[in-house]
């Protein structure tokens, strides 16, 4: 993980070591998590992904060979829920990740022709702006206050304001949760970040 200091330049891995100077020797100092400058950042929990009656519950029932665990996926939403809780309560910030498009798709930014979408093909449902789909979901709504940074494809730096957010919060370390997290958060910038996850196939990794 790496970590930046309150200016833009950032130190290093938290594997690694940076040099720091006392008395005119030069030492190694580790650098890690800050959880006191950290904010959690929840990725894509939409109506579209988590809900019932949302686009990937529709495609569940009608491509059971697409595997898409929808119980599972529901069933993170009571621990993220608690995440955000602890956060509001400790005054650390929120932040949510949420994929919108158009609904031709022409500001899409990821890889849709391995799913067969074509931009401007037809009217297209999946997290479209301005529908109820690609809302947060009625159990996470954002606070007032709270920042909602909207991305077209799957990286969450990726031409979006996140950084800048990030910055101007002075945080270093990111709490990263949500929805298919290995798509969704790069490792832009160097950023401190520790990601959780309800899927055992997967550690916890920062």
């Amino acid at each position: 993980m790496a970590q930046f200091a309150d200016s833009p330049r950032f130190l290093g891995r938290a594997n690694r070591r940076a040099l720091a100077i006392q008395g005119g020797t030069v030492e190694t100092v580790s650098i890690g998590p800050d959880i006191g400058k950290s904010a959690l950042i929840i990725v894509d929990m939409q109506n579209d992904f988590l809900h019932r009656d949302g686009n990937f519950s529709h495609i569940a029932r009608e491509h059971p060979e697409a595997q898409i665990d929808l119980p599972f996926l529901i069933g993170t939403i009571p621990n993220v829920k608690r995440l955000v809780d602890a956060f509001r309560a400790a005054g650390r910030p929120v932040v949510y990740l949420a994929h919108v498009l158009k609904p031709d798709y022409s500001d899409a930014a990821f890889p849709y022709w391995r799913v067969g979408i074509e931009p401007a093909s037809g009217n297209l449902t999946h997290c479209v702006e301005g529908t109820w789909g690609a809302q947060i979901i009625d159990e996470l709504k954002p606070q007032e206050g709270e920042h909602l940074v909207v991305k077209k494809g799957f990286g969450g730096f990726s031409n979006t304001p996140l950084d800048t957010v990030l910055r101007n919060l002075r945080v270093t370390t990111c709490v990263v949760r949500g929805d298919h997290l290995r798509l969704r958060v790069d490792d832009h910038s160097g950023w401190g970040r520790i990601q959780l996850s309800d899927d055992p196939r997967e550690r916890c990794r920062s």
